[in-house]
């Protein structure tokens, strides 16, 4: 198996992996991004998202095809894909399954929030989250207003959540179905007011960070559970907040995740292969050595100020900043024409560090860097 298509919101990170390990990546998400067609793959943009999936991937012939974020919450479209063309994740059974926070409030117990599917008498101080069905990197989350309270019935769009204070993070896992392996955890920058994020968005991820026995014991032991009760195939990523020891569970992704490639980067190994030797072998790799790294990596979204339109020498410009395969700068790099409105992702700047202070000032930078040229009139 060579030819793979990878789909989803945004594709280039997992194209990216996928061609360290030597195979011949077909792309279709909703950015075609300019780095991907720079580094000769064949990058598609979505017609109409994610519906339109379905037809490009029944005019195209592929040996199989993976899923990056967002897709995970159509599984009905994810099994008519997988009737198109072999699919290298998890089937639609399993996504309706995982996703429900129901499921897993009943499964995990007191390491997941307090949930309900109706605001009926909960209170409007900020204790209490509205969350969609449908979210993905924090989208469709929000404080529980007043107004929410006008509506009694259960919706078949949102449910309200107790909301946990603590660390964001993320696990990445890899599952054979019954067992599994921690590859790494990785802190989450959520709603970072210097990346232009909303206060809910996920606008990033470092990784190599130090976290107590007693939190990465305990993950390791969620990531099992699930993989068991789910039958959890191939890479995973489970989003949680720690509080002191306490870990609790946001929601669990079963697809390439925003923080795999900081994760492979840091304790060097192929995402992908480990997620196809995961999906077509059943085989699991060893837990990466995580003690013996010493530096930090770190990436950060950089989300439009105001409207813009990534110009020709703008593109260019970060182009030519954006380092290598095996080490990006600058990624999701818009295409020259591209307009921007307000909040909408401009690109992906990374940084490493031998400490978290380092590379979250060095993102800084790197994003304001960013904006600046994005604004530059001599640009246009």
């Amino acid at each position: 198996m060579r030819r793979l298509a990878i789909l989803g919101a945004s594709a280039r990170a997992a194209a990216f992996s996928a061609m360290r390990a030597g195979y011949e990546v077909v792309t279709c998400d909703l950015f075609a991004d300019a780095d991907l067609r720079a580094c000769g793959v064949e990058a598609h943009q979505v017609e109409s998202y994610p519906e339109g999936f379905l037809g490009w991937l029944s005019r195209e012939r592929f040996q199989g095809w993976l899923y990056t974020g967002g897709l995970e919450n159509y599984p009905t479209l994810v099994e008519r894909m997988a009737s198109q063309c072999d699919l290298l994740g998890m089937s639609g059974k399993i996504l309706r399954e995982v996703r429900s926070p129901l499921k897993l409030s009943r499964w995990l117990g007191d390491h997941f929030p307090e949930t309900q599917t109706t605001p009926k008498g909960l209170p409007t101080d900020g204790s209490w989250l509205v969350k969609s069905y449908r979210g993905a990197g924090g989208s469709g989350v929000r404080s529980l207003t007043e107004s929410e309270l006008d509506s009694t019935a259960k919706s078949p769009k949102r449910y309200y959540q107790r909301r946990v204070e603590g660390l964001p993070a993320s696990a990445v896992f890899v599952g054979d179905g019954e067992q599994t392996v921690l590859l790494g955890i990785s802190e989450q920058l959520v709603g970072e007011a210097w990346t232009g994020a909303s206060p809910f968005d996920y606008c990033g991820s470092i990784a190599g960070i130090n976290l107590p026995e007693a939190v990465r014991r305990a993950i390791k032991q969620i990531g099992q559970k699930l993989t068991a009760r789910f039958q959890l195939q191939g890479l995973f990523g489970i989003d949680f907040m720690i509080d002191d020891t306490q870990v609790w569970v946001l929601e669990v992704n079963p697809r390439w995740t925003a923080s795999v490639e900081l994760i492979e980067q840091t304790y060097r190994f192929n995402a992908i292969e480990y997620h196809l030797a995961a999906c077509l072998e059943g085989k699991l790799p060893k837990p990466p050595a995580i003690e013996s790294f010493g530096r930090i990596l770190g990436k950060a979204i950089v989300f439009a100020s105001q409207p813009a339109t990534a110009s020709k020498k703008f593109t260019s410009d970060c182009l030519a900043q954006r380092g290598s395969l095996d080490s990006p700068e600058l990624a999701d790099i818009p295409n020259f024409g591209t307009s921007l409105e307000q909040g909408n992702p401009v690109c992906t700047v990374f940084a490493s560090g031998v400490d978290r202070e380092t590379v979250v000032n060095q993102l800084r930078e790197k994003t304001n860097a960013v904006l600046d040229k994005l604004s530059d009139p001599t640009h246009a």
